[in-house]
């Protein structure tokens, strides 16, 4: 009868490298986390806002290739440059901060339309898209209303032709 084998066993050493190993990966997913929930809530000029920028990017390229899901997407970013816009003029951030993130906004906005406008072969319901239009209209009303009330000349001007162009943009789609 021969003897059964056993596994061989592990040092004191060994077991020590491999809590020291799961320790450090621990540290930096951790430390990757972080850094992600921080990111969330920076504003432009921010460390972080480069974090949060490129997440974004991560974000709508995984994101399947339908036209709803896309535009829902970018009606994300817009609420979110909207938010950022608004932080930075509750904080009393001169206007030229404020109005990189509202030209962000539009942009988001004009990509919205843009999606929707596509010719697919898929037959999607744009009900969902269509609904948080009209939630990002009436939010980006007040919001840049607001702005317009704390802005001074000049700066005024460039965010009253950025609401104009934004309701434009939306009255296009038919959303009156």
């Amino acid at each position: 009868m021969q003897g059964k084998a056993f596994p061989p066993r592990i040092s004191m050493a060994q077991k020590g490298g491999i809590f020291l190993t799961l320790l450090i990966l621990s540290l930096i997913a951790g430390g990757i986390f972080g850094i992600y929930y921080l990111s969330l809530d920076s504003l432009p000029g921010q460390f972080l806002y480069p974090v949060k920028q490129e997440l974004e990017k991560i974000r709508l390229s995984t994101t399947e290739l339908s036209k709803v899901k896309r535009a829902l997407v970018y009606i994300d970013f817009a609420n979110e440059r909207l938010s950022e816009a608004e932080a930075l003029g509750k904080k009393g951030e001169e206007p030229g901060k404020i109005i990189p993130a509202l030209n962000k906004f539009l942009e988001n906005e004009q990509l919205i339309i843009k999606v929707m406008r596509q010719d697919t072969a898929r037959v999607e319901d744009a009900t969902k898209v269509f609904e948080e239009l009209k939630k990002l209209r009436d939010r980006q009303e007040a919001v840049l209303d607001y702005l317009l009330g704390i802005t001074p000349d000049p700066e005024f001007y460039t965010i009253l032709d950025i609401k104009d162009k934004a309701m434009d943009t939306l009255n296009d789609y038919n959303l009156r």
